[in-house]
């Protein structure tokens, strides 16, 4: 299973930021927001793959707004 995911990363990547990197002089912070995402989410598919459980950030958010709203 994780063969595929990072195949399917690999075939992402090079039919999305490889012209992004191409074009990087005109946007440049798009290519560095973009890529960043890319990594994080290969990241999480990666250890998704490998059956590490990962825990929702929803309490967390939830706890955040409280503190802000309060």
């Amino acid at each position: 299973m994780i063969l595929l995911t990072i195949a399917a990363f690999m075939i992402i990547a090079i039919l999305e930021l490889v012209p992004l990197y191409k074009e990087r002089g005109k946007e440049k912070r798009t290519y560095l927001v973009y890529l960043t995402l890319f990594l994080f989410s290969f990241g999480l598919a990666v250890l998704l793959s490998l059956g590490i459980r990962i825990p929702s950030p929803a309490k967390a958010i939830e706890v955040f707004i409280d503190a802000i709203v309060k």
